[in-house]
């Protein structure tokens, strides 16, 4: 259940502390990855979903009524999770936000509910993960990297070697 920051022990912050550093370190990483290494995302469509989710986590526990009820944490974890949703859909680095959310779940909804609210973001990771990995690889290569196209090999798996073939007559 949502607590007071006053009620807080000193081990409890510190967790909340390195728990906002996670989130924003792995939100980071997602912009810089997108931005410096070639993995087939638009960085600006990253960076813009990036900055709405961290725009989402960072209100919450200045509302009132994330820290006062469970609905009112519900609704921000919802709205937390439609924008994290626009992050797994430009980047697959997106499905790493997925361990602190699951903290976040379970601290903030009740037993049942955050259970289902963890089942629902593993099955979101798991999909976005597994639609990155198809939509990313590229079909084979029918020309080599000199730009001419080579001939098949006189004998494949999808053909029966003849004589002829194994002798070099066409």
């Amino acid at each position: 259940m949502a607590t007071e920051r006053s009620r807080t022990t000193p081990v409890a912050r510190v967790l909340q502390v390195c728990l906002h550093l996670l989130v924003a370190g792995l939100l980071a990483l997602a912009v810089a990855r997108a931005a410096f290494v070639d993995r087939g995302g638009d960085p600006a469509a990253v960076a813009a979903a990036a900055s709405a989710t961290a725009a989402v986590y960072a209100a919450g526990p200045r509302l009132a009524a994330v820290r006062r009820s469970r609905r009112g944490a519900a609704l921000w974890l919802a709205l937390l999770g439609v924008t994290w949703a626009g992050l797994l859909v430009a980047t697959q680095d997106g499905v790493w936000l997925a361990f602190p959310l699951y903290f976040l779940e379970l601290h903030l909804l009740g037993r049942r509910s955050g259970l289902a609210a963890v089942g629902l973001t593993a099955a979101a990771s798991i999909a976005a993960w597994s639609w990155h990995s198809t939509a990313s690889a590229s079909p084979p290569r029918s020309v080599p990297p000199s730009g001419r196209p080579s001939p098949p090999p006189p004998c494949s798996a999808t053909r029966r070697c003849t004589g002829r073939a194994r002798s070099g007559a066409g």
